[in-house]
């Protein structure tokens, strides 16, 4: 039996596609209730856990993560962002759903591009090959996302 989903098939066909995503690749279902991991597994895509420590490098580190950042102010969705790109892969996708302050995203680099579908707000930001840290990625974040750092006794 086919999982249910919040978002038509078309667009999300138009996410995943769109992506170049297929079996086997490795994804991020980060949104609050878990609400793709069974599409994304009913399609063969690889799930990685959610509560895994950002910016960890291993192997398997997703093309393409997933969110609804619901309820974040624009500091705090800054430094999600931040923690969601530092576990992407090189190259790989992140795509908010009906983010708060879809704006917070054009201070990391990338291509980022913004639409509506199914009435909600998509805003994607696809990252170079370059691979960054976490850390690196903490810069980008918006002015005092940074946690303060503390002189050296």
């Amino acid at each position: 039996m086919v999982p249910t989903c919040r978002l038509s098939q078309a667009t999300l066909r138009q996410l995943l596609l769109g992506h170049q995503l297929t079996p086997g690749d490795r994804v991020l279902d980060a949104t609050a209730d878990g609400e793709f991991i069974e599409i994304f597994e009913f399609l063969g895509l690889n799930v990685d856990d959610p509560d895994e420590i950002s910016g960890t490098h291993h192997p398997g580190r997703p093309r393409f993560v997933l969110a609804r950042p619901e309820g974040r102010s624009p500091l705090e969705l800054s430094r999600t962002v931040a923690g969601w790109l530092g576990r992407l892969s090189p190259g790989g996708t992140l795509v908010l759903i009906d983010a708060p302050n879809p704006d917070v995203i054009s201070t990391f680099p990338g291509v980022s591009r913004t639409w509506i579908s199914d009435g909600s707000t998509f805003t994607s930001l696809t990252i170079s090959s370059q691979i960054r840290t976490a850390a690196e990625w903490q810069e980008f974040s918006l002015p005092g996302a940074l946690p303060p750092i503390v002189p050296a006794a």
